[in-house]
């Protein structure tokens, strides 16, 4: 099984946090560990017990490299662990792979080793999608856009409102100053390079927003109520105002996806994963939702729920796969 998209999380996460989901699969498995020895130092990174149904200790050396395999030199260093913990086992987790050297010596000299796809294999098999969610970054938001110039327009041809300039400048200073801080970046227009004295938009104005919090059209509503009274403008009631606004806010942000259902938070899914990853969901989305619908829990969190979506629409694209073969 690939699993490209878990690999590609862990390649990315810190060597601490590597660490921390090794030290939480072994407590999955009824160890207890300790991400923190004395001998940390002299490359113990997790110290893992357990006493039922026997004594048994084993320590853990993380190697955390996507580029550089594990040499021969790193296998003679972990192999003689035991002896200076007074430990049963030693493993040796890897996010990289092993010289052929490597492999050998770690055979002859009984140092046990993990590497990325027997660690993300049995993450796989005992779900503990969530456990990683905690400690690398998983995209859960979506990416949310607004532009002011649209919803200038439409306000201006849905209201008394007759400013189109009053009502950019507003909108622009409601969400500069809106705590969530939004990025804004604004962009010349063609009219701007050929048509100086056009009526049209000189400029694109983009709003980047974050899934929380979610902007509400009653506030943005009420803001420019109060800001556009200060010029003379025509008042307008509140709900119309509103009801312009929410237009432009409903097309392009979307509820967070803490609040999504399977099936919405499955086709997000979907639409966010990339091909080299996740190529199940380019070459047959209507598919890849369907599988993503059923993997879905509604207990998980939104990052959760990607890991393991992605992990089972690997999983069946390979064997897709093997069994065209």
């Amino acid at each position: 099984m690939s699993f490209k998209y878990l690999k590609s999380k862990l390649w990315d996460a810190p060597e601490i946090a590597i660490r921390d989901i090794t030290a939480d699969v072994w407590s999955f498995y009824g160890y207890t560990t300790d991400t923190d020895p004395e001998s940390q130092h002299q490359g113990v990174d997790v110290i893992a017990t357990q006493a039922h149904p026997y004594q048994r200790k084993e320590v853990i050396q993380i190697d955390h490299s996507s580029n550089d395999p594990v040499e021969s030199s790193l296998i003679q260093q972990a192999s003689a662990l035991p002896r200076q913990e007074q430990a049963d086992d030693v493993i040796l987790v890897t996010t990289g792979s092993l010289t052929e050297n490597a492999v050998t010596l770690a055979a002859d000299l009984e140092v046990h080793v993990v590497d990325t796809d027997q660690l993300c294999s049995t993450i796989h098999a005992a779900d503990l999608y969530s456990t990683v969610a905690k400690y690398v970054q998983v995209n859960d938001s979506r990416k949310q856009r607004i532009h002011l110039e649209t919803v200038t327009d439409r306000i201006v041809a849905n209201t008394p409102i007759n400013s189109a300039q009053a009502v950019y400048e507003e909108l622009r200073a409601f969400f500069e100053n809106h705590p969530a801080a939004p990025r804004i970046e604004e962009q010349p227009t063609l009219n701007a390079f050929s048509d100086a004295n056009s009526q049209d938009w000189q400029h694109s104005t983009t709003v980047r927003w974050p899934s929380q919090p979610r902007p509400e059209a009653e506030a943005v509503a009420d803001h420019l109520i109060e800001e556009l009274s200060k010029q003379d403008i025509p008042a307008v009631e509140p709900p119309v105002l509103a009801s312009s606004i929410s237009l432009g806010l409903n097309e392009n942000i979307g509820k967070p996806l803490t609040e999504a259902s399977a099936s919405e938070l499955a086709e997000w899914y979907i639409r966010d994963f990339d091909r080299s990853q996740v190529p199940l969901a380019v070459e047959d989305p209507g598919l890849a939702v369907d599988i993503a619908e059923d993997v879905i829990t509604t207990d998980e969190s939104v990052a959760g729920n990607k890991l393991r979506v992605a992990g089972e629409l690997n999983r069946r694209y390979d064997e897709m796969y093997d069994s065209s073969e």
